[in-house]
């Protein structure tokens, strides 16, 4: 089995965004959650309270969490964290004339053209990459977290035989 494929039509771009090997997506992964951690509340509702592993996930709520990560954020290393998450996508301008566009995110020259004067779509597109590569290891960290945090931290727990 490949990698997972998936697609949606994001600000009237056809968006396909492949998932990342494994190496690849780990590193950054523990580099989002380091990043991401002042939202983490935010993370947990969009990905576990969104409804399963099928649920759509709102994409204007991505947007807002985003935007809160842009604000907290170097504008040097967003920018990298973009193009890294974006580094396995494809947008096609079906709008374009005389016919329509297809941009490789790889490259930086495409990646400029695709999204001059689309920012709020790149936006949306990075969050659907991140929708793909991320999901599952999201929702596993946070729920792991959960359950350390509703564990009893037996040192502190008082010992009834002693």
């Amino acid at each position: 089995m490949g990698p997972l494929t998936n697609e949606r039509t994001i600000g009237g771009l056809h968006v396909t965004v492949e998932q990342f090997p494994a190496d690849e997506a780990f590193p950054l992964g523990v580099r989002l959650l380091q990043i991401a951690a002042p939202i983490l509340p935010d993370i947990v509702e969009i990905l576990i309270m969104g409804g399963g592993p099928d649920a759509k996930v709102d994409l204007s709520r991505v947007t807002e969490v985003l935007t809160t990560l842009v604000a907290q954020a170097q504008p040097d290393e967003f920018m990298k964290l973009v193009k890294q998450l974006t580094a396995m996508t494809m947008v096609i301008d079906r709008e374009a004339k005389p016919e329509p566009l297809k941009y490789e995110l790889s490259n930086a020259t495409e990646f400029n053209d695709a999204f001059a004067g689309r920012l709020a779509a790149m936006l949306q597109v990075v969050a659907f990459a991140a929708e793909v590569n991320y999901k599952d290891f999201f929702s596993a960290a946070l729920r792991s977290a959960a359950v350390t945090k509703s564990t009893p931290d037996e040192s502190k727990t008082a010992n009834p035989s002693g």
